[in-house]
């Protein structure tokens, strides 16, 4: 019987929550407790984390800032940094099409938790954010 293959999300995009947690005075011990998840798995870096610690993670840290609108205000100060080196090559795109369709060739290094789909029509345009395989967690 095949086993699904565990989706997983860069190191890099977790530092952006612990920032994001220590502007509400959280520091990065109170969320591993929060999550019950060990402080060590935080410190690798480069590295990779499942899903499901992550969204643990966002829980945690969404619950412990008393803040509904956590990851709204976490996007509000995401550095290009937490996309590793795929911001950069974002950053250096000629136009907002040029920069989806390099997000969709290079979404994987940060999360291949979805992915994205540009549906190009007359007169609008779609960008649609497909979640992958059995993510229940993100639902």
């Amino acid at each position: 019987m095949p086993t699904t293959p565990t989706i997983t999300v860069a190191i890099s995009w977790i530092h952006s929550i612990v920032d994001a947690a220590a502007v509400h005075g959280m520091t990065l011990e109170q969320l591993c407790q929060a999550a019950n998840l060990p402080l060590a798995l935080f410190q690798q870096s480069p590295g990779r984390l499942p899903i499901d610690q992550v969204v643990g993670k966002w829980q945690a840290a969404a619950t412990l800032s008393h803040d509904p609108l956590f990851g709204l205000h976490m996007g509000e100060q995401i550095k290009p940094a937490s996309f590793i080196i795929v911001a950069f090559t974002l950053l250096s795109t000629a136009t907002l099409r040029d920069t989806i369709r390099h997000m969709q060739r290079y979404q994987r290094l940060i999360s291949d938790a979805a992915h994205l789909q540009l549906m190009e029509s007359d007169p609008c345009n779609w960008l649609v954010y497909h979640l992958s395989g059995n993510n229940s967690c993100l639902t």
